[in-house]
């Protein structure tokens, strides 16, 4: 067999494999973009495509994944065969639909083990390039223990490190046991907490696969849990769809100790159903206005000389939080809160923090319907550069205020102090003709808030 040969270069397993195959090599390397001219030309010259390990992660990167699913279906004739690892169904059925010749390199049972043997050197050698320690007496934390798992674990007890396998199956955690490892299912109370400590992020989300279309979504931010994080949920569907195991323009059930959630990808973004919005309370006398606006490092005085007009509401859509309205973007920036301060007064509402907002220049350039910040030092959340449930709340808030109408789609930017802006994206439908609906009651209303998400960074974790 000989012709050209088109590696998509994920890593150096890709390389070694062409290098065995007979005929010129041509390299795209897929997470640099290809443009698909240039790549057409390749590939209309080309006998054999080397694919990644899996197969799915081609799928990273959406032009290259149309670029192939398009030429796979083309009507003509196509001489290729495809080289590459763990082809799931769908990858089989374009083959086939395209009468395409394709190894799978993961059902050799060679290669398994000698992919399995190589994936713990690397493992290791990232542990030394990238820590300030070494390896003895560390504790590791290995997720999963199939072939590979079991081998990094292995590698890494043998240099003395204390190991603990994460693993979802309760046989692959007795063999971990036996073979002198510690190890936990992923939903480890304790594990999660520890972990989200170590990290130090506003939120971190842990996710289990119930089945094809349903997970389990938990969070906790560096202090505790809590029920839901908006934002948290849209990064963690986006991951999915990065990793290939959800797919884009479908739906999907998310199950969190707020509710059962539908979520919805679509071209790329994801939209989330909040829980039914709740009005908890309105604060109206004088004095807790006061010293909420101080505590905010604001004047409530000040802000009524500008023109306020709202109130401060108790709003949930999952999780209980005030908005506070506030007259401008220069008093929204302003806003410099008494951390401790507000965390005591979180407490006493029994909240997860404030929500400041301003209307000002609504409808200008960036089309916002308003700027927001979010703070919860409570849960150790200074500021936050995005929060999905406090801006459903937010919404809700303005259908009963009267700045958001039924059927609105909304645009709201928020992180702009931080230098991070992040654009939240909600709706709002209200079913005015339900039973007892005044103005738009929680159970009349339904709130979606979505956005996209992108990644920053993957990798292994080492407590």
């Amino acid at each position: 067999m000989t012709g050209n040969i088109v590696i998509f270069v994920t890593d150096q397993r890709q390389s070694n494999l062409a290098a065995c195959l007979p005929g010129k090599i041509h390299r795209l390397d897929w997470r640099r973009g290809v443009e698909k001219e240039e790549a057409l030309k390749v590939l209309d010259n080309s006998r054999y495509l080397v694919l990644p390990v899996p197969v799915t992660k081609i799928e990273r990167n959406h032009d290259v994944n149309l670029i192939l699913k398009e030429e796979l279906t083309r009507e003509k004739e196509r001489d290729w065969m495809l080289f590459g690892g763990i082809f799931g169904p769908e990858w089989r059925q374009r083959c086939e639909d395209a009468g395409t010749e394709y190894y799978d390199m993961m059902t050799d049972a060679v290669v398994v083990h000698r992919n399995a043997c190589i994936t713990a050197e690397a493992t290791v050698a990232e542990i030394l390039k990238y820590s300030d320690y070494s390896i003895r007496e560390q504790k590791i934390i290995v997720s999963g223990y199939g072939r590979c798992g079991r081998e990094i674990a292995r590698v890494l007890s043998a240099m003395g490190a204390k190991v603990t396998v994460l693993a979802r199956s309760a046989e692959a955690r007795r063999l971990a046991r036996t073979e002198g490892h510690e190890a936990v299912d992923f939903s480890s109370d304790a594990l999660m907490v520890k972990t989200a400590a170590e990290l130090r992020y506003s939120e971190t989300a842990f996710i289990k696969r119930l089945s094809e279309k349903e997970f389990q979504i938990r969070y906790f931010t560096p202090a505790a849990e809590v029920d839901l994080c908006g934002h948290a949920t849209i990064a963690s569907f986006k991951v999915l769809l990065h990793a290939g195991i959800i797919h884009d323009n479908d739906t999907y059930l998310n199950h969190t100790l707020a509710g059962d959630l539908n979520i919805a990808c679509k071209d790329g973004f994801v939209l989330m159903d909040m829980a039914a919005p709740v009005k908890i309370g309105e604060i109206t006398q004088k004095s807790a206005l006061d010293e909420l606006y101080k505590v905010m490092g604001s004047s409530y005085d000040e802000q009524l000389a500008k023109g306020l007009t709202l109130l401060p509401q108790m709003i949930s859509t999952g999780l209980p939080d005030i908005m506070l309205p506030l007259v401008s973007l220069a008093d929204l920036a302003a806003l410099a809160p008494d951390m401790p301060a507000l965390s005591a007064l979180s407490a006493r509402y029994e909240v997860t923090g404030v929500h400041a907002f301003t209307l000002d220049k609504a409808g200008d350039a960036d089309d916002a319907l308003c700027h927001a910040r979010n703070f919860a030092p409570l849960y150790d959340i200074d500021e936050e550069a995005a929060t999905g449930t406090s801006n459903g709340a937010l919404t809700y808030y303005g259908y009963l205020n009267g700045f958001v109408k039924d059927g609105d789609d909304c645009k709201i930017i928020q992180g702009e102090k931080m230098g991070r802006p992040s654009l939240i994206l909600t709706h709002l439908d209200a079913d005015c003709s339900a039973d007892g609906c005044e103005g738009g009651t929680a159970s009349a209303c339904q709130i979606q808030v979505g956005g996209s998400a992108v990644i920053l960074a993957e990798g292994e974790i080492h407590l």
